[in-house]
């Protein structure tokens, strides 16, 4: 019985060292308020907490501050330890003040050439600078290339004497700087001169004339008609035509010069009462063609057709000449002709063809030839369908003169004795007769 309270001792000694042994551990890995706090202000990589009124450091503190006495762990703050507060969580930013500020500053714009108030001697100018990078820049309606780096160019043309010209630099943002140039024409009004011959005329064109460096291009334009030409020397001459004039008006001409210059003028047209005439003048031709021409109000449109050939023209002045040709005609042939106007008319004509018998002829291509089989070719005119005959020792051939009385005939000369002439006799069944001589070589002879 002595021995039981030794033993009851024993177990309760027991008991008391494995809960030692137990906290012990506890204080071993649980972090003490300082340490939480501390830890909790300074790492960035803590999220912020989202109820402020839970500091981090409070819900770390109920294990770590627990003895054996204690009962249930309590998860209050204790009354009677004075901590140091953890750093608050900064408040997340509202709507308004996670917006950025706009953007009303201009963009940077710097015109880097020409130099302001230069002056040159051609009309295309390159201006270039320097502008905010994502911005674009204009010169009036014209926008300029802008590279990555804020870098900008163009090409304008400039007008004789002074010229201003305004950039603006437009941002993402809308906001707008401007900056402003000058640069001289230089054009001596002597170089250059243009001159108008009528200013009023009856019939639809119009002459100007002038002087200017060789090379100038000077261009004419209006409302019925433009004009273009490069000078070859110091005087040019250039006719500017209307079409589509029917009545009197006025209108202007523009004259525009590669130099620089730019000129307007006046034509006033006023057409004459001039009636409708054509006259054909052959009626009989040799040649398969007739001429016609009398005098129309300038517009008017003339055709002439046929059996075997037409012809159209739209009259510039008062008078007019139109040729009209004729195909496929084998020989003596008569057939009408009529003529119809755009005004109404309608005039009949009668054209006969009347070839000229052709003479023979004929004609030697070479003369010689060096080929291992030796040929020469011959040509000229018969009357058509007759039977032209080439014959020689060595070869021979024939052909028949075409409608036109034209032939040509290849001839082989198989056999002949290189470098020993001999005749070709060319002839026709009409008894014309030609004689030419041929010679064959071997290759190098010649």
């Amino acid at each position: 019985m002595k021995r039981r309270p030794i033993v009851i001792l024993a177990v309760s000694f027991a008991v008391v060292l494995a809960a030692g042994v137990a906290l012990a551990q506890v204080g071993t890995f649980a972090p003490s308020f300082s340490d939480v706090a501390e830890e909790t202000a300074s790492a960035d990589s803590v999220p912020p907490v989202k109820d402020p009124k839970v500091p981090v450091a409070e819900k770390a503190s109920g294990d770590a501050e627990k003895t054996p006495e204690e009962e249930e762990p309590a998860r209050e703050k204790p009354k009677d330890i004075e901590l140091d507060e953890p750093a608050k969580p900064a408040e997340e930013p509202t709507e308004e003040s996670a917006e950025e500020p706009a953007d009303s500053t201009p963009p940077k714009l710097v015109i880097t050439s020409p130099k302001d108030g230069a002056h040159f001697g051609e009309n295309k100018l390159k201006y270039s600078g320097v502008t905010e990078p994502g911005a674009r820049v204009f010169a009036g309606e014209w926008e300029a290339d802008v590279f990555d780096n804020g870098e900008w160019q163009i090409v304008l043309i400039l007008s004789p004497g002074k010229n201003i010209t305004t950039f603006r630099a437009q941002d993402e943002a809308g906001n707008v700087a401007k900056a402003t140039i000058t640069a001289h024409l230089d054009v001596s009004e002597k170089e250059f001169s243009a001159h108008q011959k009528y200013g009023t005329n009856s019939d639809p064109w119009e002459k100007f004339s002038g002087t200017g460096p060789p090379g100038t291009v000077i261009e004419l334009l209006s409302k019925y008609g433009n004009a273009r030409m490069v000078s070859e020397g110091s005087e040019w001459y250039l006719k500017l035509h209307f079409e589509g004039l029917q009545e009197a008006t006025s209108f202007p001409i523009v004259l525009e010069a590669s130099t620089g210059h730019r000129m307007e003028f006046t034509f006033t047209y006023k057409p004459k009462a001039v009636g409708f005439s054509a006259h054909q003048k052959y009626g009989t031709n040799s040649d398969p063609w007739e001429k016609f021409y009398g005098t129309a109000m300038p517009g008017t449109v003339i055709e002439l057709g046929s059996a075997y050939g037409s012809a159209r023209l739209v009259t510039e002045g008062y008078e007019w000449y139109l040729k009209l040709h004729f195909e496929g005609l084998a020989g003596p042939a008569s057939f009408p002709i009529v003529l119809h106007t755009s005004t109404g008319e309608v005039m009949d004509f009668s054209f006969t063809y009347d070839p000229k018998p052709l003479g023979f002829s004929a004609h030697q291509k070479y003369g010689s030839c060096s080929d291992p089989e030796p040929y020469d070719v011959f040509f000229g005119t018969a009357t058509p369908g007759a039977t032209i005959t080439v014959t020689s020792d060595y070869g021979s051939g024939s052909v028949v003169a075409g409608e036109k009385g034209g032939w040509d005939l290849k001839v082989y000369f198989t056999g002949a004795t290189p470098g020993q002439p001999f005749v070709v006799k060319v002839s026709d069944s009409e008894g014309h007769v030609k004689k030419f001589e041929f010679v064959s070589y071997t290759g190098g002879e010649k």
